[in-house]
């Protein structure tokens, strides 16, 4: 099969809510610099860089949110290549991270399932301050799990996507593993996508993998 990018969906509200951040962004540094100008005080120049000093730091954090999030949302996407899958993860580690650089093996999956999971895609608990407001750790993020014939899971962090992206992602998927094996045969995709439901429970990831296991072992043995 030919290689493939699936990008998440980057929709227009999002493109515009962006853009506006950056522009209040802008207006309102242009507003602390006419404003600096007017209170100067040629006579007590320490207070004057003191101020300077706090608008650009209230002024810059902001504008730094909004590059982020725009860079991430770039960044999102998922490559089906030859003979593995590849999803990006970031350049440099920093809190926050919730996907991780995946590389997985068609030949060597042998499950699939939709789930959710505050954890991140490395199944740890995201780096981010305990209690703080928005924090990773008590947000339930979409993934798609895939479980291996060496007892791994593998995450890919669906947050961005369509559901028609996520439907095209599960086909390419199930499609390339069947390639190689016919673990992946019984899953309807559609009833997948149809049971996948938000939930405030999470459920442990190792019963699947174990089911997994079993079932690969049991072809195996028939074979």
């Amino acid at each position: 099969m030919n290689e493939k990018i699936i990008k998440a969906s980057d929709s227009v509200r999002k493109r515009i809510t962006i853009y506006i951040a950056m522009f209040v962004t802008i207006a309102i540094a242009i507003f602390c610099v006419i404003y600096m100008i007017a209170i100067w005080d040629e006579h007590q120049p320490n207070r004057g860089f003191a101020i300077a000093g706090i608008i650009v730091f209230i002024d810059i954090m902001p504008l730094i949110a909004t590059f982020y999030v725009k860079n991430q949302s770039d960044k999102t996407k998922i490559l089906f290549g030859q003979n593995s899958l590849y999803v990006p993860g970031p350049k440099w580690i920093t809190a926050g991270v919730v996907q991780f650089e995946t590389i997985v093996e068609y030949r060597k999956v042998i499950g699939m399932k939709l789930t959710y999971s505050h954890a991140t895609s490395i199944l740890t608990e995201p780096n981010v301050p305990s209690g703080a407001a928005g924090s990773e750790k008590l947000v339930m993020k979409p993934y798609i799990e895939l479980y291996t014939r060496e007892r791994k899971i593998e995450r890919i962090l669906l947050r961005g996507y369509t559901k028609k992206q996520i439907k095209e992602m599960l086909t390419q998927i199930k499609a390339r593993v069947s390639q190689h094996n016919s673990m992946l045969a019984d899953i309807d995709i559609d009833e997948m996508l149809n049971n996948f439901k938000f939930t405030f429970k999470e459920t442990d990831s190792r019963i699947d993998l174990n089911k997994a296991i079993e079932k690969y072992r049991t072809s195996k043995n028939k074979n």
